[in-house]
């Protein structure tokens, strides 16, 4: 099964495809129009699952409805209210 993972920063999504625990792809996108295209080419097919790390709160929610336009599938959000079982110490 193939995983793709997203890091959404303030001005650039970072992401990758894995295949089990080998990365087969990574990819710089720069927010904006046609993300969503930019995401089908970077996965080229289908993936089983999605996890999105943000530290934007206010482009999280667009990035998830580009995400599911791009995949058919709603992201894992990772962020500080998420139940990951990672503490955070600030």
């Amino acid at each position: 099964m193939k995983t793709l993972v997203l890091d959404l920063g303030n001005s650039t999504l970072f992401g990758g495809v894995f295949q089990h625990d080998k990365l087969l792809r990574t990819a710089r996108i720069e927010m904006g129009a046609k993300v969503d295209e930019k995401l089908r080419h970077l996965i080229r097919g289908e993936v089983g699952r999605v996890a999105l790390c943000s530290v934007v709160p206010d482009r999280t929610a667009r990035l998830v409805r580009q995400v599911r336009a791009a995949t058919g599938l709603v992201p894992r959000v990772l962020d500080a209210t998420a139940d990951h079982g990672l503490g955070i110490a600030y």
